[in-house]
């Protein structure tokens, strides 16, 4: 094997690498995207957020 095909054989591997990792960031962009909209509904809110259940309540040391 020569440079050559190595140089070749390198770049259609990282060709596809920056595919899928532009696959990758599409789709967590798309989640975060959806979760931000979940949150505008109550019962969607009360899974993803827990904390709000906590709120109001009074914290005590022992």
């Amino acid at each position: 094997m020569n440079d050559r095909d190595r140089n070749r054989r390198a770049a259609e591997w990282f060709a596809a690498a920056e595919s899928w990792i532009r696959k990758g960031i599409a789709v967590l962009a798309a989640l975060l995207v959806l979760a931000q909209l979940a949150l505008h509904y109550p019962a969607a809110r009360s899974l993803l957020t827990p904390a709000v259940h906590g709120e109001g309540t009074r914290y005590r040391s022992e």
